[in-house]
């Protein structure tokens, strides 16, 4: 019979539609960082992408992001394709103050792929080579492993001037921070993590 027939089609349709949701692209959970302002000082830090690391059917994402700081963020993973995440930003303080801070983004997608990913933020791309700071200046420094080459030392100058040092492990997480004044002589301080 014609009706049963297109009851069927319709139970199909809908266990198909479940399958492939269950399958879709979620964001299983988000963490942001309070502002740290030693994080953000004279030697101006840039958004970035810190770290993209897949596991199984997943990737962890981690962030740096410059905003107001009165920044209290919610996100939604709004779409994906086979190379961009595509996050919606919405700030949910309803304050501005005048100062900017960095703030620690990260991110844990569900059903993800191991691949090349472009990040999109209300769609504004994080570009991928992105340095840390915004100074005139860097150097990278590598040490050898077997036949791979890992980063172990950025420095930044400004005008001439040695002004910050950021030290990495082999996985490429950062393990210290050290900053100078402008006149290269003068040790600031050093945040380790």
């Amino acid at each position: 019979d014609q009706s049963e027939m297109g009851r069927l089609t319709i139970l199909i349709a809908i266990l198909v539609s479940l399958v492939v949701d269950a399958k879709a692209q979620k964001l299983k959970s988000f963490r942001f960082s309070t502002c740290d302002d030693r994080n953000y000082h004279v030697y101006l830090m840039n958004t970035m992408i810190n770290k993209m690391k897949f596991h199984d059917d997943s990737v962890a994402l981690d962030i740096t992001w410059i905003d107001n700081c009165a920044f209290e963020p919610s996100f939604s993973l709004q779409k994906a394709s086979t190379d961009t995440l595509y996050f919606k930003l919405k700030n949910e303080s309803e304050e501005a103050l005048f100062c900017f801070c960095a703030f620690r983004l990260r991110f844990h997608v569900k059903n993800v792929s191991n691949g090349d990913y472009q990040i999109k933020i209300n769609d504004w791309t994080i570009d991928k080579s992105t340095k840390r700071y915004r100074t005139d200046g860097y150097a990278v420094e590598y040490y050898p492993d077997g036949y791979k080459r890992y980063k172990l030392r950025e420095i930044y100058s400004n005008e001439g001037n040695f002004v910050a040092e950021v030290f990495y492990n082999k996985e490429g997480d950062i393990t210290s921070e050290k900053f100078y004044d402008e006149t290269w002589s003068t040790f600031k301080f050093e945040k380790k993590k």
